[in-house]
């Protein structure tokens, strides 16, 4: 069975964000939801054609955190200081369900940041190293021994 994230990232990224999601699921068989991209709210191609957003506050949150809640924890990539939405996840995810979260901070204030070193379960400089080590480790069948 897939191990299912929650994947997080910028919407002003979203088109690279993606193409690094599809990238992590190819190579590593884990399952990501994008919240731009898959399930309930897929608000991107208004995003896209510039269209404002018609869905609240209250529902973006509420499905974003229904997701989050939903998964085993989050993959978070991080391209960019103005990320508000990912840190509040990240900080929800960690602190209030207990929850791993993966952070790929591609730049060295995020990867560096006394609240990233806290709530982040692994931290990784590059998409490669993620999938390096989620190949390794968080694919992994457990054997037990009777």
């Amino acid at each position: 069975m897939k191990k299912h994230y929650y994947f997080t990232h910028q919407t002003c990224d979203r088109h690279a964000g993606r193409e690094k999601e599809l990238r992590i699921e190819r190579e590593t068989g884990l399952e990501l939801e994008n919240p731009f991209y898959d399930g309930e709210a897929k608000e991107v191609a208004n995003l896209d054609a510039g269209v404002p957003i018609t869905i609240t506050a209250d529902e973006i949150v509420g499905m974003d955190l229904r997701k989050i809640r939903d998964s085993e924890g989050i993959v978070a990539l991080l391209t960019s200081p103005n990320d508000i939405g990912s840190i509040m996840e990240i900080a929800i995810c960690a602190y209030a369900w207990g929850k791993p979260v993966y952070v790929i901070a591609e730049y060295d204030s995020a990867y560096n940041h006394p609240w990233i070193k806290y709530f982040a379960a692994r931290r990784f400089k590059t998409v490669d190293e993620f999938i390096t080590y989620s190949q390794k480790e968080l694919n992994r069948v457990k054997k037990f021994h009777l």
